[in-house]
């Protein structure tokens, strides 16, 4: 028999749900079927087709024991009898294979290991179960929400952000915006009018402007739009 473990679906619809069911595997089939009704008007097609499924005994997901000495999932079976105890699932809804450990404390749930079900052999149930997330890295991860390729769920909880010390927080990157290409050739503008500002403030202004001058002012405004432009690469890809 094995432990395999599956997607909630009301997990999709309500975040604080478990994510993950719990069952043991049964039995593995397959079957030839056809279809003897009409697919689309006048069109019968009763060729047989290969379906598998798998036969599986569900977990019930127990509530937080305060008495627990770890901090595992806790499972139980529910009578073998019960509707829901058993059923019939599509072997791709399976996610992984489970670790599954007996909470051996608290007994056996048949005393005398008579149960039920020989199939089932529920007359072996316990009356607990711990699910261990520590078996691979693999399971570890799934449980660590958003943290790994591959494992991200549906939904994410918004969790808090750890607080750093000043020293600690120094490795970590900013939380600000990267700055964008309008903000850097703003500030890159306004440093080129102080620079013209500070060397033209000692001097006295004349009404009439050679044309070599001129010709100046215009190479100095290429190069400093030439160098405008190699700021804002940089800093735009950064």
């Amino acid at each position: 028999m094995c432990n395999i473990i599956l997607h909630n679906p009301q997990h999709h619809d309500d975040p604080g749900t478990h994510p993950y069911l719990y069952a043991r595997i049964l039995g593995i089939y397959h079957a030839f079927v056809s279809y003897s009704g009409e697919i689309a008007p006048d069109v019968y097609n009763i060729s047989p087709i290969r379906v598998e499924f798998l036969r599986v005994r569900w977990y019930n997901l127990e509530d937080d024991d305060p008495s627990s000495p770890v901090p595992f999932d806790r499972l139980s079976f529910p009578p073998i009898h019960s509707p829901d105890a058993v059923s019939f699932i599509e072997p791709e809804a399976v996610v992984r294979a489970a670790h599954i450990i007996p909470r051996f404390s608290l007994g056996r749930t048949h005393q005398d290991g008579k149960g039920q079900s020989q199939m089932a052999g529920d007359g072996a149930d316990w009356k607990e179960y711990y699910v261990n997330q520590f078996v691979d890295r693999d399971m570890f991860m799934r449980y660590q929400v958003g943290m790994a390729v591959g494992h991200l769920p549906r939904h994410i909880p918004k969790y808090p952000l750890k607080q750093y010390s000043s020293r600690q927080a120094s490795h970590l990157p900013t939380t600000e915006p990267p700055p964008d290409h309008d903000s850097c050739a703003q500030d890159k503008a306004s440093h080129v009018v102080d620079d013209g500002r500070e060397e033209t403030d000692g001097e006295e202004t004349d009404d009439e402007e050679t044309d070599d001058e001129e010709t100046d002012d215009e190479e100095m405004g290429n190069k400093a739009d030439i160098e405008l432009n190699e700021i804002d690469i940089v800093m735009f890809g950064h």
